[in-house]
């Protein structure tokens, strides 16, 4: 009986015959909801909402934090249990918790940059910045707008059909913030920020962080907007055990609560109906879709627990007159609205009319909200900017002011990456950045890598700040210093190979695809050998015109499940260029991928290489490694001709557990050995994968079976290789 003698009150008014002319008669008790905060265990939330929406339970007042918030904010506004949960179960979360644009919409400038850091900070000067959040929340803002630009322009949260709270943290004064108007997108994004998970939001003069650390579940806002009788469902998970002190998030989350759990419990007692769902060997990051529809099931058991009470309180409200809802008129949907006017705020470096000639959103033009979210993606991906958001204003009925929110990058940028192979082992990678060096427009990107080998480039070019100028000029210097090895029956000669090169040539980019160059280069090449019995040192000066061209419409570089990769190119060296040496050198290489039905995935890659006249060493090709050929060892088979075709499946086991099988084969090889200068025999290897996504990058470990020598094809190895990091 516990909580819910506290309805009895109102029942004995009504079974004692007092005067029901009265107010405190004709006019039921108000029934708050309030939603906890909890990260993914809220989608428990939605199943709790099914048995009290089935029961037609009406609510008055909802109050909530964190993800509970939007939960909360979402079924004010008209949302209920099975729109919720349609819209959670259609959601990519983990696409959806990255500010990474979507790869089809990068400039091609910037997908070559794509999966190559695990660190990219800002440059004030020399002075890197750290961000104040792991996740900027571009992607869940463009979300929380979508679902609610219904009410985008409502200022005051009593105004929505359910009046709402969120509670948040201001980090400036560190007091509790509830918030009770403002647009309703910005207020549930700021009720869920994290601390160093998610960055802080500016909301007016606070800085607001997730409530949650002062009012998980926020009983006191619900009894000051007016409720008399209130439901709870708390996923905050106060109750621990030994066996949750290994999960170092569980460990995290209960350190978190420790402070606020004598708020929590004296909450609970206030509560009426208390929904509290078993949700033991669940975590606050389990996002994935199979974990999603479990949590939400968990919450609707919960509720059925609770379902006496329930039925009861559906009868007290029975005895009341029927009341109809004081907001049973929506307002005018935004998508069909005119713009009156566009504002930008928040740019300091980026002036007005370049951003707004990119956002090509026009005054006077009915307003769409998926035409708003692709001119926003279109420009986020130009990489200037941390985030961009938008709010709506009402001018009158029909017409609204469109304000967008921006929030610049610096203009240069440190990236850091690393990476682990078995033949460089660990190798590390620092590149700097400035996307408006000096001239507006003018990009500088300079790398190093080092440990396993160095090779360090600068360039200089010039595609215009909206890096769409079809055509650029550029200026390119690179050094090189790597190992090589040659294998004949056995490994017999260790080489190292040490370049330095400077280039000028002009670049041509069409729909952020495709990408061609024309450059003349100067090279200083040098081939060392480390082992006595092989050839002295070798020095060359090449020069030649260098032909690339590059087709990507990749949809992931680390998970690749659509599109196409080709990259070709020609390297021609006359001596009537001034070059030491004639050769041509070509390389074109093409890598398809496709899905059937998510889990399934085919890649064929092909290659064709062919060196002419006489190359260096360095300038033939070295093939070998899981990537390149499964079943030779890395650089184990060299020559001047190849053809190479190979195969790959791919399942996916779970979110992050990936299997895979590949068969590969050389065609037509054309060895420069010269113990058999023109072999010409196939060459099979097969593989066999499994690969471990994180943020850190792939982690994979490949079994191969090929050919111990590529010259003696009657004996058979076993190779295993283990790779991570980053794509570089």
């Amino acid at each position: 009986m516990k909580k819910i003698f506290l309805l009895l009150p109102w029942l004995f008014v009504i079974c004692s015959g007092a005067d029901l002319q009265s107010d405190s008669i004709h006019h039921r008790p108000k029934i708050g909801l309030v939603l906890s905060g909890g990260g993914a265990l809220g989608f428990a939330h939605i199943g709790a909402l099914k048995v009290i929406d089935s029961l037609g339970i009406p609510i008055d007042y909802i109050a909530g934090t964190s993800f509970g918030a939007l939960i909360g904010g979402l079924y004010s506004i008209g949302y209920r249990q099975d729109s919720l949960q349609r819209i959670v179960e259609q959601t990519n979360w983990t696409d959806l918790f990255s500010d990474t644009p979507t790869r089809r919409l990068l400039p091609y400038m910037e997908k070559k940059y794509n999966g190559r850091y695990q660190i990219r900070l800002g440059l004030k000067g020399f002075t890197p910045t750290v961000p104040t959040g792991a996740i900027a929340g571009q992607k869940i803002s463009l979300l929380f707008s979508r679902l609610t630009q219904q009410y985008a322009e409502v200022e005051n949260f009593d105004s929505l059909p359910i009046p709402f709270r969120c509670v948040a943290v201001d980090l400036i004064t560190g007091k509790q913030v509830v918030l009770a108007g403002g647009p309703l997108a910005l207020a549930m994004r700021a009720t869920m920020s994290i601390p160093t998970a998610f960055t802080p939001v500016e909301f007016g003069d606070s800085l607001l962080i997730d409530g949650g650390i002062l009012n998980n579940y926020p009983v006191d806002v619900l009894k000051a907007m007016g409720a008399d009788i209130i439901i709870g469902i708390d996923v905050s998970g106060y109750n621990f055990s030994r066996d949750d002190a290994t999960d170092l998030l569980k460990v995290m989350d209960r350190a978190s609560m420790i402070a606020r759990y004598q708020k929590l419990e004296s909450f609970v007692r206030m509560t009426d109906i208390y929904i509290e769902p078993e949700l033991p060997g669940f975590g606050i990051t389990d996002f994935n879709n199979e974990t999603v529809r479990q949590i939400i099931e968990r919450g609707h058991e919960a509720a059925d627990r609770q379902l006496g009470r329930l039925v009861e309180l559906r009868a007290m409200i029975d005895t009341f007159p029927a009341e109809t809802h004081r907001h049973s008129h929506k307002p005018a949907r935004a998508d069909s609205m005119i713009i009156h006017g566009i504002q930008i705020v928040g740019n300091e470096n980026l002036d007005f009319s370049f951003i707004f000639s990119l956002l090509n959103i026009k005054v006077g033009t009915v307003f769409s909200t998926d035409e708003m979210e692709q001119q926003i993606n279109r420009l986020f991906a130009l990489g200037y900017f941390e985030t961009i958001t938008y709010t709506l204003h009402a001018v009158n009925a029909r017409s609204v002011n469109v304000i967008v929110h921006v929030k610049e990058k610096p203009f240069r940028e440190l990236n850091v990456g690393f990476r682990y192979d078995d033949f460089y082992k660990l190798v590390a990678l620092i590149g700097i950045r400035s996307t408006n060096l000096l001239v507006s427009g003018v990009r500088f990107e300079s790398e190093l890598e080092f440990s396993g080998l160095t090779r360090a480039m600068m360039k200089m070019s010039y595609p215009s700040r909206s890096l769409d100028q079809p055509i650029y000029p550029f200026l390119s210097l690179r050094y090189l210093e790597e190992p090589l090895h040659v294998y004949y029956s056995k490994f017999i000669s260790d080489y190292s190979i040490r370049s330095m090169e400077i280039g000028i040539g002009t670049g041509f980019t069409i729909d952020k695809a495709l990408n061609v160059e024309i450059q003349y280069s100067d090279e200083l090449h040098r081939t060392v050998s480390s082992t006595v019995f092989t050839v002295p040192e070798v020095k060359n000066r090449l020069r030649y015109v260098l032909f690339t061209m590059g087709l990507d419409y990749l949809d992931d570089v680390f998970v690749p499940r659509t599109g196409i990769v080709i990259n070709s190119s020609i390297e021609y060296s006359q001596r009537e260029l001034g070059s030491d040496l004639n050769y041509t050198r070509i390389f074109i290489q093409s890598d398809y991928y496709a899905t059937i039905s998510r889990l399934h995935t085919l890649r064929l890659k092909s290659e064709y290489m062919n060196v002419l006249d006489s190359p260096p060493l360095s300038k033939q090709f070295f093939i070998g490694g899981p990537e390149e050929f499964a079943g030779a060892n890395y650089q184990q088979i060299y020559g001047a001709r190849f053809i190479i075709a190979r195969g790959e499946y791919r399942y996916e086991y779970k979110r992050d557990i990936f299997f895979k099988g590949i068969v590969n084969t050389i065609f037509d090889p054309n060895s420069l050995n010269v113990f058999n200068p023109t072999l010409r025999t196939p060459q099979f290897g097969f593989g066999a994968a499994v690969m471990f996504t994180s943020i850190l990058g792939n982690f994979e470990f490949t079994l191969a079976r090929g050919n111990k020598s590529y010259y003696n094809p009657d004996q058979k190895q076993v190779l295993l290789h283990f790779s991570a990091g980053m794509k570089f």
